[in-house]
């Protein structure tokens, strides 16, 4: 644990030009208000959202689910609308969360098989008998990194 403590990435977050949701728990026994308030100053760049779960601790999105989820469809309601409007109904629908992640880094819509798997369609790419060169490629242009099929074959 101590090396985790002993890295620092304040600077680095003054780079971060996103969207961000932070979500705290107003009895967190590890990184107190102060903290939070310091993270979004850090954030400068960010579109920072910051969302504090009354009487909930550092376990914040164990402990209170529901309310981490609906501050996360709030949040990705806003920042996603601009995409597509359908991103923040699959989460009210049940879609798994990852499956929103997936698409909105690809914005596209993903086929339910493809839902928590972002290398499934690589996959059948391989399967299909496309050579790995190819299907690295395609992983490039959809801006993943193609070193992830290494070592992967067919079957």
């Amino acid at each position: 644990w101590q090396s985790m403590l002993d890295e620092n990435h304040t600077a680095e977050l003054a780079d971060i030009t996103t969207n961000v949701l932070i979500v705290w728990g107003s009895k967190d026994g590890i990184f107190v208000e102060e903290d939070q308030v310091a993270l979004e100053a850090a954030l400068s760049k960010a579109d920072v959202w910051r969302v504090t779960v009354d009487g909930a601790s550092h376990g914040v999105l164990w402990t209170h689910a529901p309310k981490v989820a609906a501050a996360m469809v709030d949040f990705l309601s806003a920042v996603t609308d601009r995409i597509d409007p359908k991103y923040p109904q699959y989460l009210k629908d049940g879609l798994k969360m990852c499956a929103v992640q997936n698409a909105l880094a690809r914005r596209v819509i993903v086929k339910e098989e493809d839902w928590c798997d972002p290398l499934n369609k690589y996959h059948k790419m391989l399967k299909a008998g496309l050579p790995l060169s190819a299907v690295q490629n395609a992983l490039k242009r959809d801006g993943l990194d193609p070193s992830t099929m290494d070592g992967v074959h067919r079957t």
